[in-house]
């Protein structure tokens, strides 16, 4: 994972999920370095994320952020992609990354699509 999709993912669980920052702190704490290995991404990365959003994003159709651009120009390098993102999951596809579909807060699998 990179230290921008843990970014994203921090944020997720304390703006929108409503969590304490100090307690999803606490936590990440407890799996970064170990369970989870965070990736810095380099020039090379930044350059990658940046063509795939301008090939791969659409406000309404698909809306892709950056730091979803990177997670798929860093897996690009280290393999397969895993997540609940209906756009990631579409974009990793067409990009010809290996997925995982993961379920989503409701139990269901974004749709990848044809």
């Amino acid at each position: 994972m990179t230290s921008i999709n843990l970014a994203e993912a921090i944020d997720q669980l304390h703006r929108v999920g409503g969590a304490q920052l100090s307690d999803v702190l606490d936590a990440v704490r407890t799996l970064v370095p170990g369970t989870i290995s965070l990736i810095e991404p380099t020039l090379a990365h930044a350059a990658r994320a940046a063509a795939i959003r301008a090939r791969r994003y659409h406000r309404t159709r698909n809306a892709l952020s950056l730091a979803d651009c990177f997670a798929l120009a860093v897996t690009a390098d280290n393999g397969t992609l895993a997540t609940a993102d209906g756009p990631l999951l579409r974009a990793a596809r067409a990009e010809g990354t290996a997925v995982i579909a993961l379920r989503d807060s409701r139990g269901k699998r974004a749709s990848l699509g044809r």
